[in-house]
């Protein structure tokens, strides 16, 4: 629907404020993991952790804040399509789990 709409600027700007939200998200989850899971094999090594995805992930916070005030209409646009994502997301996770436990 957005692409039959003709602006390509609001396109842009939804789905590039949608995707900084699950970069920020990824370089948080660095973190989590390594603190939840300090065991677990790592074939690779984050250079400068835990500086460098601290810094990502307020640089993306600083880029998701600039667009939430200098567009709101596409930020709000892209939070509600990565909320349509979630009953996608909450189904397949039953689904999964459901074929774990047989």
């Amino acid at each position: 629907m957005l692409v039959l709409s003709g602006k390509y600027d609001d396109l842009f700007n939804l789905v590039i404020f949608a995707s900084w939200i699950l970069y920020g998200m990824t370089a948080a989850a660095v973190i989590v993991l390594r603190k939840k899971r300090p065991d677990l094999y790592r074939p690779y090594h984050t250079l400068g952790y835990p500086y460098v995805p601290v810094l990502f992930i307020l640089g993306a916070f600083v880029l998701l804040f600039s667009t939430l005030f200098d567009r709101p209409r596409e930020s709000f646009m892209g939070i509600g399509l990565i909320l349509l994502g979630l009953p996608f997301y909450f189904h397949w996770k039953k689904r999964r789990q459901s074929i774990a436990d047989h």
